[in-house]
């Protein structure tokens, strides 16, 4: 299931891929804040955003070295 993930951004440009990264880093740092703030809703996502992130930053490397 990893590798159908993987795939689906690998069918993206570098723009788009960038901007999902920006966009993903966005949640996460909503989502820290949320829990700072004792709002902890949204916690039980964090790590599936977390694994996304870095699978967007290695295909992004993987784009940018070839």
């Amino acid at each position: 299931m990893k590798a159908e993930k993987a795939d689906k951004f690998r069918d993206l440009s570098v723009a788009e891929l960038e901007n999902r990264r920006h966009d993903l880093e966005e949640r996460i740092f909503r989502i820290r804040f949320q829990s700072a703030t004792t709002q902890g809703e949204g916690l039980n996502n964090l790590h599936a955003l977390k694994l996304e992130r870095a699978r967007v930053a290695t295909i992004l490397r993987e784009k940018k070295t070839n």
